[in-house]
């Protein structure tokens, strides 16, 4: 329950930049057209979304590694798929109209699709914060498909595996996992 409850931490936080421009794109609407109940609870949902997201984003970005180990497998760089994650920002940003209540409903039903997709296919790397942060995302080209995120550049691994340098390691969720230097 715990691994799931990350997950949905995760696909939150990766929706940061989206609740800010939704509440940008939208505030004019909320002050002019709807109560003033509504727009109390269209910005405390919004404020709230992006704390908890701040939270889990920066808990990830200023981690503390929980173990030290040596890097033993070999790591391919994947970064592509973060492109396509952000194309699903602009479809509710574009197409959102609070005065619809099909688009809204159609909206939630959009954002419940893709995090159930994220949450079930492990896809907890594709944050663009981290990515602005600079992070990369590695998966292993071995047995094990672990996924690691991290600032360390792809040679930079491959010479720390090779001189088995210890890093380290926080897990996310299961099989993926924060790396850093040993300070």
């Amino acid at each position: 329950m715990k691994d799931y409850f990350s997950k949905i931490m995760m696909f939150n936080a990766s929706f940061a930049p989206l609740y800010l421009m939704l509440l940008i794109n939208q505030f004019n609407y909320c002050l002019s057209n709807m109560t003033k109940w509504s727009v109390v609870v269209f910005l405390f949902l919004m404020i709230f979304l992006m704390i908890l997201a701040t939270v889990t984003n920066l808990r990830m970005i200023f981690f503390r590694g929980t173990r030290e180990v040596e890097l033993n497998d070999n790591y391919k760089l994947i970064g592509d798929n973060i492109v396509s994650y952000i194309v699903t920002y602009l479809i509710p940003f574009m197409t959102l109209d609070l005065r619809n209540l099909p688009s809204v409903i159609s909206n939630l039903l959009l954002f419940s699709l893709i995090a159930s997709l994220y949450v079930r296919y492990d896809l907890e790397y594709l944050n663009p914060i981290l990515g602005l942060a600079g992070y990369r995302v590695f998966v292993s080209t071995g047995d094990g498909r672990a996924t690691i995120i991290t600032r360390i550049s792809a040679d930079k691994l491959k010479q720390m595996k090779d001189n088995n340098i210890v890093v380290k390691k926080k897990v996310i969720v299961s099989d993926v996992f924060l790396i850093k230097p040993v300070d």
